[in-house]
This record gives structure tokens, sequence and C-alpha cells, in this order.
């Protein structure tokens, strides 16, 4: 029988609360797979639009991040239908990683937003101005913009097809 003393004790108390404790390279690792995974959920919803718009040949383009703003950019000029963007994008977003978001179309020839709405949980649901207007054909860029992203923890990728 072996016998314990108290700096035994108290060194496997440290090591086990020590790996309790998430490094900061295990927060990190994390956070990177969260952005992989919300960079994985803009490119489906750009393949979505492109779908929506039966355009089965262009692709979307790599994803960009400044600050909490997304840009997805398509490789080829389509008409939009603001009508089809809140489903489109409401689909693939998620409560954890934000339930307040922007969502902007810039025409990339004048770089002047041609539509946009937000959605909040304090914002009535349904309410995106220009429903039935069709954006003329030209190249377009959107715009996601996470307002409140969440920390909770990572929850992995999302399944979208």
């Amino acid at each position: 029988m072996t016998t314990h003393t108290p700096l035994k004790i108290l060194a496997l108390i440290v090591v086990s609360t020590l790996l309790s404790i998430p490094s900061s390279a295990d927060s990190d690792m994390i956070e990177t797979l969260k952005e992989k995974s919300i960079k994985m959920v803009m490119r489906s919803i750009g393949h979505e639009v492109l779908k929506n718009h039966d355009e089965f040949t262009s692709r979307v383009l790599p994803i960009e991040k400044q600050n909490e703003r997304y840009q997805i950019d398509f490789e080829s000029s389509l008409d939009l239908d603001p009508a089809k963007s809140p489903t489109t994008v409401g689909r693939f977003m998620v409560p954890e990683w934000s339930s307040h978001y922007l969502v902007e179309t810039i025409l990339d020839s004048s770089y002047e937003v041609v539509h946009s709405y937000e959605v909040s949980p304090a914002l009535p649901p349904g309410k995106v101005a220009c429903q039935g207007r069709i954006l003329p054909e030209g190249k377009y860029t959107l715009y996601i913009t996470l307002i409140d992203q969440t920390n909770s923890s990572f929850i992995g990728p999302l399944e979208t097809g």
C-alpha cells in the first residue's frame, strides 16, 4: 500500500486543475474552427444564391472577412431577386453565431448598396424592402455582417446539404 504525502496530493490537484482549464492554444484552435465553419456557411449561402437564380456554371469566389463582415463574391453576373435573400441567408444562419446580422447587396460597378436588410430579435420578422423587384443583371457582392456574434462554444459545422 502506498502512502500519499501532502506534496503528491497537491501535485495531483494542480495537474488535474491545469488539465481541466482550456489553454489559450485550445481556445485559439476552437476560434479557428469556428471561423472556418462560418466561412463554410457563407460559401454555402453563396452557392444557394447561385442555385436560386438558375446559375449552375458560375462559382463562389473565396470568402473574405473584415472584422465581423463577410464578403461573398460571385464569378459571373446575376440578376438578383431580393425576395429570395432572407430565406436563403436565414436557412444557414445559426443563433449560436449571431442572431443579429445585416445583409447588404453591393453593385460592383458603382460600389453602391442596392439592397439591404437587417435581422434582429428586436425587429419584426419578414420586413424586407424591394421584394418583388428583380435587380438588373450585374456583378454583385453580398456582405453579411454579424452584429452580435456570441461567445458560445463551438458547435461544429452545420449540415448544409
